[in-house]
């Protein structure tokens, strides 16, 4: 994949000495784009320092425990360019056919107040497909009020901000 300027989104030639994550063409583009950049360049560097402190809800238990789940931060996908912490879920999601989908969480419910704070669920999106058992954590801890079924392991944990 070839790195485009942030600024002018002609092809890069340099790179910010700081996180070498941001792409440039010129100085002077690296120049503008500093003022916005600086925040998030220390972020870059810092991630992936320490694992985070997430929730295991296990497909076969019906109480949920917490792990410290390993994680760099950048682009989520190649579909949606937003940097962010990727997580390794290996060995609790993953394998044969799965597919690891992140559902982004800031309401309490579907229209309830925000939360002030993002919830990154990780989970199996091809769980009903590849044979997962269905998970007994979440209606146990939900007392049956989850708003659909889920299957094999789900992570949670609060996204870091900036």
């Amino acid at each position: 994949m070839k790195t485009t300027c942030l600024v002018c989104n002609t092809p890069a030639s340099t790179q910010c000495s700081g996180c070498k994550r941001a792409g440039y063409c010129s100085k002077a583009c690296s120049t503008e784009d500093w003022p916005y950049h600086k925040r998030n360049c220390k972020r870059i560097r810092a991630a992936g320092a320490q694992p985070m402190d997430a929730i295991l809800f296990p497909v076969n238990a019906t109480q949920p425990r917490l792990i410290r789940v390993p994680w760099t931060y950048g682009p989520t996908s190649d579909n949606i360019p937003l940097d962010w912490q990727k997580l390794d879920c290996q060995p609790w999601i993953g394998g044969k056919d799965s597919a690891l989908k992140t559902m982004y969480v800031q309401t309490l419910g579907r229209n309830g107040p925000a939360l002030g704070y993002t919830i990154a669920i990780e989970h199996d999106d091809n769980s009903f497909v590849n044979g997962s058992a269905t998970n007994r954590c979440i209606p146990a801890v939900t007392g049956g009020q989850a708003p659909h079924p889920w299957a094999g392991n789900v992570i949670a944990l609060r996204a870091k901000e900036a």
